[in-house]
């Protein structure tokens, strides 16, 4: 099975258009979504519709922290106001769907989540090892695949614990040997953190046991750059 691992969409419109044309022309058997829908962008009506559109396809989501149905607590005023801003624009309909979104999902050796498997709720950052060691002690899943963070990576554990951070060459599939397991950390369809321009999402094949990480030009993308969203976010 590929599955189309997509995260951190932000009510970006364009980016999420531009992942979801690139999705139409692969092979893809089903997309996940590891949710942040909305916050920070224009289009939180359009985004959150066209999830729901997918999840009634058959696409796999989860909730993010910014997909909340109540006012944000223990976060930057700045991002408070933001989220808080788009809670009150939900109808009925939108907060019912993302109340019953799962924080995590357990398919098989597979385990999503938005942040790590390690308290999902508290919504960790993966930026380190030990982060990453936390994560892993959580699950036994034998690939475990996060976004959150807004810089992709990928980390390995060989059967005696010892853990390594892996890297990532964009566009090239990467093999994931099933004598360890895996940690996959999405990067974002919108506002990347890790210097690139571009909307970010993964192709993991089970058949082949390898991930891709994709950055896709797109109109607004190098225009979102310039706005200072990345700074803004470091302050959240």
């Amino acid at each position: 099975m590929r599955s189309a691992i997509v995260s951190d969409i932000h009510a970006d419109r364009p980016a999420f258009e531009a992942v979801l044309a690139d999705i139409a022309t692969r092979d893809i058997d089903r997309i996940v979504l590891l949710g942040d829908y909305l916050g920070y962008g224009a289009d939180s009506d359009w985004v959150l519709g066209r999830v729901q559109d997918l999840v009634a396809l058959g696409a796999v989501a989860l909730r993010g922290n910014h997909d909340r149905t109540q006012p944000a607590l223990h976060i930057s005023p700045a991002a408070r106001r933001v989220i808080d801003k788009t809670v009150n624009r939900l109808t009925a309909r939108q907060k019912l769907f993302l109340d019953q979104l799962p924080l995590t999902l357990r398919d098989g050796p597979m385990l999503f989540a938005h942040a790590s498997a390690h308290d999902p709720q508290d919504w960790h950052e993966l930026r380190d090892t030990a982060a990453a060691r936390q994560c892993f002690d959580a699950t036994d899943a034998a690939l475990i695949c996060v976004g959150h963070t807004h810089r992709p990576a990928l980390y390995c554990q060989d059967d005696q614990g010892h853990l390594d951070r892996r890297p990532i060459d964009l566009g090239r599939a990467i093999s994931l040997s099933p004598q360890r397991r895996w940690l996959a950390v999405v990067g974002p369809v919108s506002q990347p953190r890790d210097g690139r321009i571009g909307a970010q999402y993964c192709i993991y094949d089970s058949r082949a046991h390898s991930i891709c990480y994709l950055c896709l030009p797109h109109d607004g993308a190098e225009r979102a750059q310039k706005t200072g969203f990345s700074r803004f976010w470091e302050r959240r």
